[in-house]
């Protein structure tokens, strides 16, 4: 058997093209079939629909790996993204897998040419194609010419569509993501219009019924979806559907984790929480019971334990058996503090709970299975709080009292310390800055603090400096020290990095920089009585 151009074909290949050209056109359907359905990962390029390979001379791809070496350099020029820059594979292409695990990217031949594809030899003269499209650079191989050996690459999108979009983009409304107020949002919801980040994108993703997501950069966008956006944006998308959120409700930041994120943008948009005043929901009844998963204060162990919350007794209590008629702790609601914790939990769905016991922070580490039951009651507590807070304090104003709910720690993480002679050995603790009480623990999981520092202002004698006192003595294997001044003592610590370092002082100086409250000058009074 001889190819177009007398190249005599053997056997073996000539079974192979009567194999694979029946399966090539399968494949091809089956790529226009399947990649536009297919789920994109948004930080990486996905490829769909064309991507043309130019003609290779008889013989000069003879097995498999030599031909996914040329499809691999055949498809390089047509679009920078197409390569990764350690190896050079495509990255998100659509391939097959046929026998003998044989991976590559099959060929279609056009009728109008009759490529053929045998031994692994594309013949001379003529083209084949598959598909692809590059969504990061929004770069379409043209359809191969038959008359010539290079693709043509042309750019994909409407001049006049992207033109508008841009506009609606640079709106001040929507300058910040909707959902977290992270700058520079780069994404957009096509269905709800509003203009919104990488990281809440994909919680978005996770909602297709509700919310549609395309790349404001990298994606086509049509002019009913432009108008759509430039008929909503941030500002009127918000009017609805966070026009009647509680005053208590914790409303999360880029900075916040994810469960957090996710249910506040579920709550929005998906359950419409927000969208009716007087709505009743499950955490503004001013009492709320369940079971959350608790760890154990000696043993480590999380077990189930029945918790109630009751803003009548303005407490939070806990049982150690369902049946139990007298709760192993009862907590005022006026000293509880509430933060997730994923990280140091190992819980996606961690929180912390902080109360003060004579004067000594207590710490319970909790979660529950489902995100939307931990957070709501992360904002049941709240709710009780601001409710009681309110009947303390008639005068003050619904800021004011939000301001004093439950807060996220200034600074965690560890260094080494000494002790107050300062000739100690330096040992490695854990400290948790919660405003004006600097706390270390052994462990970070500890029920209680080793000990407490006291963080005033700089007007009443607090300082922090850079470094340790000349003639510090003690082994330590850190070196980035920090110094607190305070009237009666200084603390010396040390951090692994300068990084730390400055992170640390950051969290100090803005402590120290604030006036002090009449309350803040009672527990500074606890403090030195104490010591």
């Amino acid at each position: 058997m001889m190819s177009p151009d007398g190249t005599p074909v053997t056997a073996w290949q000539a079974l192979v093209h009567s194999q694979l050209s029946f399966i090539s056109l399968l494949a091809t359907c089956a790529l226009f079939l399947a990649c536009p359905f297919t789920r994109r990962n948004a930080e990486k390029p996905v490829l769909w629909l064309i991507a043309a390979l130019p003609s290779t001379p008889m013989g000069q791809v003879s097995s498999s790996s030599s031909l996914l070496t040329h499809s691999l350099s055949a498809l390089q020029p047509l679009c920078p993204c197409l390569c990764s820059a350690s190896s050079g594979a495509p990255t998100g292409l659509c391939t097959l897998s046929i026998n003998l695990n044989l991976r590559l990217l099959l060929p279609f031949s056009f009728p109008s040419a009759r490529a053929c594809f045998s031994g692994g030899s594309f013949f001379p003269g003529l083209r084949s194609a598959l598909a692809c499209r590059c969504i990061r650079c929004r770069q379409l191989p043209c359809w191969p010419c038959l008359e010539g050996h290079h693709s043509e690459v042309m750019a994909v999108g409407n001049e006049r569509s992207m033109k508008a979009l841009k506009e609606v983009w640079k709106r001040t409304e929507n300058s910040l993501c909707a959902d977290c107020g992270k700058p520079d949002p780069d994404w957009a919801s096509s269905t709800l219009g509003v203009f919104i980040c990488l990281s809440c994108s994909g919680i978005h993703r996770n909602i297709p019924s509700i919310s549609k997501v395309k790349s404001l950069k990298m994606d086509y966008w049509d002019d009913a979806q432009v108008q759509f956006l430039a008929k909503h944006g941030n500002a009127v998308t918000k009017a609805i559907y966070e026009a009647h959120i509680p005053i208590y409700y914790y409303q999360p930041t880029y900075n916040d984790c994810q469960v957090l994120r996710e249910q506040w943008i579920r709550a929005k948009y998906e359950r419409k929480e927000f969208t009716e005043p007087g709505k009743q929901l499950p955490y503004s009844d001013g009492v709320k019971e369940g079971i959350l998963w608790k760890r154990g204060r000696d043993n480590g162990q999380f077990l189930p334990r029945k918790f109630l919350l009751s803003e009548r007794e303005g407490c939070l209590k806990y049982f150690t058996k369902q049946d139990a008629k007298e709760p192993k702790i009862n907590v005022k609601i006026d000293v509880i503090n509430a933060t997730f914790q994923p990280e140091k939990i190992g819980n996606p769905n961690g929180l912390q709970i902080t109360y003060l016991k004579d004067n000594k922070t207590r710490n319970i580490f909790v979660y529950h299975e489902s995100g939307k039951e931990i957070v709501d009651w992360f904002n049941a507590i709240r709710s009780v709080q601001f409710h009681y807070l309110k009947v303390a304090f008639p005068i003050a104003s619904d800021n004011e009292i939000k301001n004093r709910l439950t807060r996220n720690f200034l600074k965690e993480g560890y260094m080494e310390k000494t002790g107050p002679k300062q000739r100690e050995a330096f040992k490695k603790r854990w400290f948790t800055l919660d405003h004006r009480r600097l706390m270390y623990f052994k462990d970070p999981l500890d029920a209680f603090a080793k000990g407490e520092v006291f963080v005033g202002s700089g007007e009443n004698g607090y300082s922090v400096q850079k470094g340790l006192p000349s003639g510090t003595q003690g082994n330590f294997s850190w070196h980035y020290g920090i110094t607190i001044v305070t009237p009666d003592r200084d603390y010396l610590f040390t951090c692994e990095t300068e990084t730390d370092q400055l992170d640390w002082m950051r969290a100090f100086t803005s402590v120290i920089n604030q006036a002090m409250t009449p309350q803040e000058y009672a527990i500074e009074a606890y403090f030195k009585f104490k010591s």
